[in-house]
This record gives structure tokens, sequence and C-alpha cells, in this order.
């Protein structure tokens, strides 16, 4: 039976639990952690995997970077197409 529709059949929804290895930056707004091969890692305060870099502060700079897009709406972003044309002999 579908869970939604039976309230006793609820899915929870674990807490993210942030590893030892992991650092708070920015006050909390994500953390950062170096994984075993050698590259940096952030994550969102719910445990979303966000940005993937060669050094903590790319990591960081990035993440920064892509919280504030998300913050400003870039998800709704409208793409336009442009036609051009190259004249003469290339």
């Amino acid at each position: 039976m579908n869970a939604t529709l039976n309230p006793e059949i609820a899915e929870t929804k674990s807490k993210f639990e942030p590893m030892e290895n992991m650092e708070r930056v920015d006050d909390g707004a994500f953390y950062v952690w170096k994984q075993r091969w050698g590259t940096w890692c952030s994550a969102s305060c719910e445990g979303e995997n966000l940005i993937t870099a060669l050094t903590r502060e790319d990591v960081i700079s990035g993440t920064r970077y892509y919280l504030w897009g998300r913050e400003n709406n870039w998800a709704n972003y409208e793409s336009k197409t442009h036609e051009g044309t190259v004249g003469g002999k290339l």
C-alpha cells in the first residue's frame, strides 16, 4: 500500500548527521571534507551533496557561488537561443 495514502505507514527521513571529518563553513551554511582519494567535497546542512573540487579553497568558493545562485533563483533561468552567421572566408 502506498505510504502517502496510509498514515500508519509513514516514511521517516533520517536527520543528517555530519561525519567527524566534516568541517562547518560560513557559520554552518555548509560542510566541507577531504575524501580519501584527495578531492574535497561540500554538502548542505540537510546532507545534500553540492560541489567537488581539487582544493579546499576551490570547494568553498564554488559552494558559496552555487548557494548564492540558488538563493537568486538561477534554477528558473530561461535559456535563449541566438542565431549568428559568419561571413567571409575563414
